[in-house]
């Protein structure tokens, strides 16, 4: 009877467990796509920014 009990409570928190890891990834990638949203609006601010220097970003030199 304990050892059936105790494989339950395994298997409840293994399972528990794989949807919490499921969901924090799930979380962390929409996360991730909206920063990188944010990065990009910037970019693309800064190039019209710019309008036609060619900047180069290692460097952070004008050509």
């Amino acid at each position: 009877m304990f050892r059936r009990q105790r494989l339950t409570e395994i298997i409840l928190i293994t399972v528990i467990g794989a949807i919490v890891s499921i969901l924090n990834t799930l979380w962390l990638r929409s996360s991730l796509l909206k920063e990188i949203e944010k990065i990009a609006k910037i970019n693309e601010l800064n190039i019209l920014r710019k309008s036609g220097k060619v900047t180069d970003i290692a460097t952070k030199k004008s050509n």
